[in-house]
């Protein structure tokens, strides 16, 4: 593996902040209709699936997946939807009610550290059942997404009684702030019943059973710890999400088809990653705690510090370390692309 060097300049440009997210508020068809009115949506790394165009995209790097967020005050709903690629939850703040089916009649609830793996082909939508904002960090798998989101045939139509429509070709239009439906488009039109009974159904004990991760149902892999106990080296790494690899079988079983693994990592005050290294870039996200990210194999090229809600994606080849160096218990995720991608070169 060729090991990389890399200057703090652009490393910081690959860090996005939690405290500098730019949200969009009418990223989506259901933008004014109320209740799911008040939502903000956030494209971190590569522009997701987003139906307005002037959404931000801090990092528009393709990865071979998507990183984003959707940020909801309490009793705000994201409206039944579906994907044509993986999509999966990492809950960093909140209550969730997470619901699914045509209708919306299964749910869920979850809580922050847990990790949701929706299914393609199934209409789910999800709800701030809290009394504060609340935050879902996401993954969605391929650079296009699989090409957007399919809308539950009572979302167009509640969102065109106020005043949104969805064109053809994934335009927004926005007739009450006076927008037209350009000549030669045609909006999407509200799906039969017969097109929406193809939709996949799931009870919600298949649902628990094999999408949801709860933090009970963490485990270490092998059933040990990582690195040298005692040398600042020591941390536990779970395989949330992926195929069976050389690591054993994730909490998620995954197929080829989600494009990526995701793991956690956790750590106490003053432990940390061993020295590894990749082939391909990666992203890890800070669910909580402060931790010092530093790349070389000595640490010598650079270090930045992270908080909760934080995202780095880091290049190719650079040797790098992350350590806790908060007072509490730290968990980062770790997003890697692809099956192959099963274990880091720890240097």
């Amino acid at each position: 593996m060729n090991i990389q060097s890399v200057s703090r300049e652009t490393m910081q440009g690959r860090l996005i902040r939690y405290n500098e997210l730019i949200p969009c508020k009418s990223a989506f068809i259901d933008a004014h209709t109320p209740n799911s009115d008040k939502k903000d949506n956030f494209c971190i790394i590569g522009p997701g699936v987003a139906e307005n165009p002037n959404q931000h995209v801090h990092l528009r790097l393709p990865h071979g997946y998507n990183i984003g967020a959707a940020g909801q005050p309490p009793h705000i709903t994201n409206s039944l939807h579906s994907h044509f690629s993986a999509e999966v939850f990492m809950v960093f703040s909140g209550t969730w009610r997470i619901f699914w089916g045509a209708q919306g009649q299964h749910e869920a609830v979850v809580k922050p550290g847990e990790v949701v793996n929706v299914p393609t082909n199934m209409f789910r939508g999800f709800q701030n059942i809290g009394d504060d904002y609340g935050m879902m960090f996401t993954v969605l798998g391929g650079d296009d997404c699989g090409g957007g989101v399919v809308w539950a045939p009572q979302v167009l139509e509640a969102a065109q009684d106020h005043g949104l429509v969805l064109l053809e070709d994934g335009t927004l239009i926005d007739t009450k702030a006076g927008e037209t439906i350009p000549a030669g488009h045609q909006p999407v039109q509200p799906m039969s019943a017969q097109e929406v009974a193809r939709f996949d159904e799931y009870s919600v004990a298949e649902m628990l059973a094999r999408f949801v991760c709860t933090t009970e149902q963490l485990r270490p892999e092998l059933g040990t710890r990582l690195g040298n106990a005692g040398l600042g080296t020591e941390y536990v790494r779970h395989h949330i999400i992926g195929p069976t690899g050389q690591s054993g079988t994730p909490v998620i079983l995954q197929d080829d088809q989600a494009g990526f693994n995701l793991y956690g990592i956790a750590a106490v005050p003053g432990q940390g990653t061993s020295v590894t290294v990749r082939g391909e870039q990666e992203v890890w996200h800070v669910s909580r705690g402060q931790w010092r990210l530093s790349w070389g194999q000595q640490g010598e090229q650079g270090s930045l510090e992270m908080g909760a809600g934080d995202v780095i994606s880091i290049p190719a080849g650079v040797p790098k370390r992350l350590e806790n160096i908060g007072p509490e218990d730290g968990f980062c995720f770790n997003v890697v692309n692809g099956v192959q991608a099963d274990e880091a070169q720890i240097l």
